[in-house]
Parts: C-alpha cells; sequence; structure tokens
C-alpha cells in the first residue's frame, strides 16, 4: 500500500477531514490519534499531517500542542486551514430523545446549553466522527454531537441541528510536514520558548526582545511541562518568518536570556478569524477609569 500523501484526525466525517479534503482533496487517510499523525509524518510515513490546533471557543487543543511539543523533534506546521464548525445532535432513526450524549470534549464544551436543557449524561470519545459510529452501533437512546457529514455517513439522523453555545466558530488546523514553508512576505513563526529559571521579570524580558524589534506577537499561551507542579513552557505566535533577520534576532536574543527555543513552524498568515481588539472583554472587565472605584468596591465587601 503506498503511504498516504496526508493523515488526518479521524474516523471519515471528522471537522478535520473536512479541512483534509479542502487541502488535497481525496489523497487523504484517517489516523487514530494526534501521536500516530505526528510520528508518521516524522518517520515518514505520511507526507503530511492535519491536526485540529485551536478553537475560536474553546482555545488550544492539548493533545495536539503536546504531541508537538514534547513528541516531535523534525515536524513543523506548514500552514494553516481554517474549518467552521457546526454540530449535529444526531440519533439513530426511529430514536426521538436521547439519555446520553457522546463526543469529543471539546465539543460538549460548546454545546453546554443543550446538554443541560436535555439533562444528557456525557461519555468522551476521540473525535465526533468516531461519536456518530459509536451511536451507530449502539442500541440505547443516545446522541452523537458531530458533523453533519458523520451524521450521514453513519445513517444517522438530526435531533437538533446547530446545537452550538456560539455561532461562527472556526476550528484552526495546523498542516504538518517536516520543513517549513517558504517566506511569502506575510508570515507567522511560532516557537516554545522554556525559561531555565523562573525570575522575577522572565517573561517580560522575553517579550521585550520582539518588542524592542518591532516585531508584534498574536498570541501567546502556556503549557505544563510535566516535570513538576508549576514549570511551564510558553507559546507564542510571531510576525514574520524564520528567515526574516529580525525575527531570528528576536528568537536569538530571547535565548541569550536562558530561555530554549523550539520552533513549531513558519507559514502564511490566515488573515481570517482574528476579531478587532477589544471588540470582546470578559464580563466583569473594567477600563483604567473604572479602576479605583471596583477596586474600592471589591476590598470593602472582602473578608
Amino acid at each position: 500500500m503506498a503511504r498516504p500523501r496526508l493523515l488526518y484526525l479521524g474516523p471519515p466525517g471528522s471537522f478535520t477531514h473536512a479541512g483534509a479534503a479542502s487541502v488535497l482533496g481525496t489523497d487523504a487517510a484517517p489516523a487514530r490519534d494526534a501521536r500516530q499523525i505526528v510520528s508518521a509524518v516524522e518517520s515518514g510515513e505520511a507526507e503530511l499531517g492535519l491536526l485540529p490546533l485551536e478553537n475560536s471557543v474553546e482555545g488550544d487543543v492539548p493533545g495536539t500542542l503536546d504531541e508537538l511539543l514534547f513528541g516531535s523533534t523534525s515536524v513543523f506546521i506548514r500552514r494553516e486551514v481554517l474549518v467552521p464548525v457546526t454540530f449535529e445532535l444526531a440519533v439513530r432513526p426511529g430514536v426521538d430523545a436521547a439519555d446520553v450524549v457522546l463526543s469529543h470534549p471539546h465539543a460538549i464544551a460548546q454545546c453546554r446549553t443543550v446538554i443541560a436543557e436535555l439533562g444528557l449524561t456525557v461519555e468522551l470519545t476521540s473525535s465526533t466522527s468516531q461519536a456518530a459510529a459509536d451511536v451507530a452501533a449502539r442500541d440505547d437512546a443516545c446522541a452523537a454531537l458531530c458533523s453533519a457529514q458523520a451524521m450521514l455517513d453513519h445513517g444517522l439522523v438530526s435531533l437538533r441541528s446547530a446545537v452550538e453555545d456560539s455561532t461562527g466558530a472556526i476550528t484552526r488546523m495546523a498542516l504538518l510536514g517536516t520543513s517549513l514553508a517558504a517566506p511569502t512576505g506575510r508570515d507567522t513563526t511560532v516557537a516554545v520558548l522554556t525559561p531555565d529559571t523562573n525570575r522575577t521579570g522572565i517573561l517580560a524580558d522575553v517579550m521585550q526582545c520582539f518588542a524592542e524589534r518591532d516585531v508584534a506577537l498574536s498570541r501567546i499561551s502556556s503549557r505544563p511541562l510535566k516535570s513538576r507542579l508549576g514549570t511551564y513552557c510558553f507559546i507564542v505566535a510571531a510576525a514574520g518568518h524564520l528567515a526574516d533577520d529580525v525575527v531570528s534576532d528576536a528568537l536569538e536574543a530571547v535565548g541569550r536570556l536562558g530561555v530554549v527555543i523550539k520552533v513549531l513552524g513558519s507559514y502564511p498568515e490566515t488573515g481570517q478569524g482574528v476579531a478587532e481588539v477589544g471588540s470582546t472583554v470578559p464580563e466583569g472587565s473594567v477600563t483604567a477609569a473604572e479602576w479605583a472605584d471596583w477596586r474600592s468596591r471589591v476590598l470593602s465587601g472582602s473578608s
């Protein structure tokens, strides 16, 4: 059997499958989990891999990040693929109510309202398409949160459509390979930064390395190092390509602070899925003008 050109997180009918189809059409095959995909790309068993990286509602996908951070040494993100996400509450034909809902943790988290409204017991699966396959194979009153394609593929019908709490959700997929994408002039470089110390100000110093070179950071997040409680690495997305001297200089300066650097990729920016800064803020946030009054009220009510 010839090696697949691309492996995606399966089974077929998953949102990642939809992303794979947009990249390569039919020249793709499903894989059981992120580890299999990253390992196959690194070993050359597959040319490319596609995994969910971030959801606009639930944020980073830990399984993908952990495999890229800790499970590989020569796999890079070559491109981002943006996939719109909407969920069907799917059941077998003839089932008019459900007691149990099956799906991936990110899908469950995006559909909390309907789960609470119907009083459904949650069972987690490795993917939304696996949830559809499991429901099709069972004979109890269960439902799957899955894509419309997975529902059709497994002979299910919709109990309710578009059951997600937030409309317009998008999942950012990572197209993986063993080399960097070529510079385009509008690129993003993602790097993992691991400080060798937790001294006060280390993160501020890291940010200054980018700021003083006018390299914008569009995202920053953290992942535990899994060695002991309270130890983290930081993942940053910087404007520009590793081939750009200014980006390379910024990362080199970060390294001189005693920070170990792992580049996850340099690839074309998507130019999509970015909200206007300040257009959405968490409830209860305050401006500088409101700060003093808010602080006084909170402290006066504290015990």
